[in-house]
């Protein structure tokens, strides 16, 4: 005899597809549909009649009778009586077959049986449905504190760029146009791209090659400066403004008029992991220098963090002449 003709075999194989349907279909439409916008009524109202189908429907597809326990066969249940025996007497009603359990134990068995596994079922797709939830939430809290900490770092970079312009057009300097569009460009690229997760890794370093262009127009002689740029930048990407920190801070403790200054810049790609060494001499000292710093670098720590968190490493190396950054960043 086949299995799929046991009823008990069809019944739990019935029920286990509904077990089935049933945990698509909460964690999909009851629990983000009703239970997530709060309407708990509607959300019982549709698991109460799930189960109530799940202890049904098996007993409705594998039994002639649909509640009865053990169904007789089709030709045991109205015999024929014997040709001797007397027919009882008719009051004029015909008696009608029972459709129902025979007895008690009929319901609590079939609501037992579906008990388990629709708990089963309905736990582990709430469980399931309050993680993603969670994830959810601590992902657009990354995101909102991730979004916060651009806007921290872009007013105080373009407060910066603005003060050597200014100083060009005092000076009516003819160096003060260039410097116009390198400030244009470089506001263009952080009105287009702040809202970006990521960036091409060329126009993030052809950003930074206008500020350095913008602060190098005003330093003279007394200021060393040297950039390198190693590797193939293409097909690379990387979040934006998380270099330009390091720039800035180099540009504004390391020169100084009265001082012979240094800055070095290295940019270097091999497969995939971008190096970026920065590198000055301390010249420039103030009384908010260290609390600045501090700040600045802070922010972009955090940045780094929630980014690329294990994908990147910092060293720093400093003393009260000299200021040292080396960031490895893995952009694959």
């Amino acid at each position: 005899m086949s299995l799929f003709r046991v009823s008990p075999f069809q019944r739990e194989f019935i029920r286990f597809v509904l077990v089935t349907i049933f945990f698509y279909l909460n964690l999909n439409v009851f629990l983000l549909k009703f239970y997530s916008k709060k309407r708990f009524l509607v959300f019982t109202f549709c698991i109460a009649i799930s189960f109530g189908l799940m202890v049904a429907l098996p007993y409705l597809f594998t039994s002639g009778n649909f509640f009865s326990q053990n169904p007789a066969p089709m030709e045991m249940r109205n015999p024929a009586p014997p040709a001797s025996m007397p027919l009882p007497p008719m009051d004029g009603r015909e008696a009608l077959p029972k459709f129902g359990p025979q007895n008690d134990g009929s319901y609590r068995q079939m609501i037992f049986a579906s008990v388990v596994p629709f708990l089963f079922s309905f736990l582990s797709s709430f469980f399931i449905f309050r993680n993603e939830e969670k994830k959810e939430l601590e992902r657009s809290k990354a995101k909102a504190e991730l979004l916060n900490l651009k806007y921290q770092l872009q007013p105080h970079f373009l407060f910066n760029i603005l003060n050597p312009i200014y100083s060009l057009a005092l000076l009516k300097s003819d160096d003060a146009p260039n410097g116009i569009l390198k400030l244009s460009n470089v506001m263009r690229y952080v009105v287009q791209e702040s809202s970006k997760d990521f960036v091409d890794l060329s126009k993030e370093i052809e950003y930074i090659k206008d500020y350095i262009a913008l602060q190098l127009i005003r330093t003279d002689s007394s200021l060393d400066f040297n950039y390198t740029e190693i590797g193939d930048l293409k097909k690379l990407k990387i979040a934006p403004f998380i270099l330009i920190n390091f720039i800035e801070n180099a540009f504004k403790y390391s020169f100084n008029a009265e001082e012979n200054s240094k800055i070095s810049v290295k940019i270097i790609v091999q497969e995939g992991i971008l190096n970026f060494l920065v590198y000055n001499k301390i010249v420039n000292k103030k009384g908010n220098e260290e609390h600045s710093l501090k700040v600045g670098l802070k922010n972009t720590f955090e940045h780094l963090a929630q980014v690329y968190a294990d994908g990147h490493t910092v060293t720093i190396n400093e003393n009260h002449e000299e200021y040292e950054v080396d960031l490895k960043i893995n952009l694959n």
